[in-house]
């Protein structure tokens, strides 16, 4: 059954204007509501960007982007983890509030996103958006939780963490053993051979061009550069030479950035370019486990750049992001926006957009809004047993066992010197924030 507050958010939807992304000349009034793709990488970390200063991986398309638009420098994942910082992406809430604290296990007919919490696609389907996903899901099987059951017209992709680029299948549940895990709208389907990020930016290219003359919103969660480590020859020879573990990765990088390329390439020649709205973002830090190795005692493949910790951790390393936001004549070329980010930002962000109301209760805001942002604004994690809170350059890190922890960001952005012995009362504050906050999930 349909949660009451949802089916009246449903039924309402759409008649206010948040009024805060806007182009610096006016619209007129019946100009079509620009179109929204939102890409999201799967386990990149922040300093594997050209434009985030990386110099052995070749993402010129996304640099591009970022050229042409805004670079977020303190955006963050709301999790360390795939289906946590997913569900919080397209709800605006906390993965806590959208009913997703921890990765959703692999199985049939299993209950992940929960059907009464509201997601981008349903909010803008209220504005008359065709919606589509494609990529990895991994937010449940179940029919209210699939995208189907959370406002997307279509779907095409996987339904878990991971599957094998070539053959499609989910290998990395000891229960299930070895399972083929490629659907459209509910449907499996087989592409076997077929290149998996190769087929997300194939069903993307159709969807624009299908789409082209009604707004649209497109979601595509890339599961690159998620192991399995598998790229395509012709991106592996650009990397020879490259550091054994990094090198796979490398590729299957600038595959995707390719893809992107191919996909804002589309837009423009449809003419849809200078009014699409794009977000690009990454769900968690890149990983350090084995399986993500050709040489096991080997470095990880990807890079958190300065930052320490990796996927899982609530240190920088595995929740601070890439971000890249582009709109032609509504974003500054160029521009940076240093203001604290998350991910739960993008449904009003995205809402503002197209004039789309949004549900009340949010825990994310329109990151894009005119104006200085607030740097004070406080940012709270859970996951897996740690703890974290950021408010204004200071963080609070609290391990799964150990003594709290307390960062200057501004001066220590590697979090290598511990400071709460020095500042026990703001340790102590944070902490009673970061106490508030669960109280209102734990109700």
């Amino acid at each position: 059954m349909m949660n009451p507050d949802r089916r009246a958010f449903l039924q309402c939807a759409g008649a206010a204007m948040l009024g805060a992304v806007v182009p610096r000349s006016g619209d007129a009034a019946d100009e079509r509501k620009p179109n929204v793709v939102l890409f999201y990488a799967d386990d990149l970390g922040y300093g594997d960007l050209g434009c985030y200063g990386c110099k052995d991986i070749k993402t010129p398309h996304l640099d591009a982007l970022a050229a042409g638009g805004a670079r977020l420098t303190n955006y963050y994942s709301a999790a360390p983890i795939c289906s946590p910082s997913r569900a919080a992406l397209l709800t605006g809430l906390s993965p806590q509030r959208a009913g997703v604290p921890t990765n959703v296990r692999a199985g049939k007919g299993v209950v992940g996103l929960p059907g009464d919490r509201v997601t981008i696609a349903e909010v803008l389907k209220q504005q008359g958006y065709a919606t589509a996903h494609f990529g990895k899901w991994h937010l449940g099987t179940a029919p209210e939780s699939l995208p189907t059951g959370q406002g997307f017209d279509e779907y095409f992709g996987h339904h878990y963490g991971c599957i094998s680029y070539y053959t499609h299948a989910f290998s990395w549940d000891q229960k299930l053993g070895p399972v083929h895990d490629l659907w459209r709208n509910g449907r499996e389907v087989h592409e076997d051979g077929q290149y998996m990020t190769d087929l997300i930016t194939r069903e993307a290219l159709r969807f624009i061009a299908e789409k082209r003359d009604k707004p649209f919103f497109l979601y595509l969660p890339y599961n690159a550069p998620h192991y399995p480590m598998e790229a395509p020859e012709k991106w592996m020879k650009m990397y020879e030479g490259l550091e054994p573990n990094r090198r796979p990765y490398a590729a299957m990088v600038s595959c995707m950035d390719d893809s992107i390329g191919q996909i804002v390439a589309k837009l423009r020649e449809l003419g849809l370019g200078d009014n699409t709205l794009i977000l690009f973002a990454s769900d968690n830090g890149p990983s350090n486990e084995v399986r993500t190795k050709v040489d096991p005692k080997g470095p990880q493949p990807g890079s958190s750049g300065v930052y320490r910790g990796s996927k899982f951790s609530l240190l920088e390393g595995g929740i601070r992001m890439p971000c890249i936001a582009s709109w032609p004549g509504h974003i500054d070329p160029g521009s940076v926006h240093d203001a604290p980010a998350i991910a739960m930002d993008a449904l009003p962000t995205i809402a503002a957009a197209a004039g789309a109301k949004c549900p009340e209760g949010l825990e994310g805001r329109n990151h894009l809004a005119e104006g200085d942002q607030p740097k004070e604004r406080p940012l709270l994690w859970e996951s897996g047993g740690q703890r974290a809170v950021r408010r204004g350059n200071w963080k609070l890190y609290v391990p799964r066992q150990g003594k709290p922890q307390l960062y200057d960001l501004q001066t220590d952005p590697a979090e290598a010197k511990e400071l709460a012995a020095d500042k026990p009362e703001l340790a102590k504050e944070l902490l009673t924030l970061h106490d508030a906050w669960r109280a209102t999930w734990k109700k």
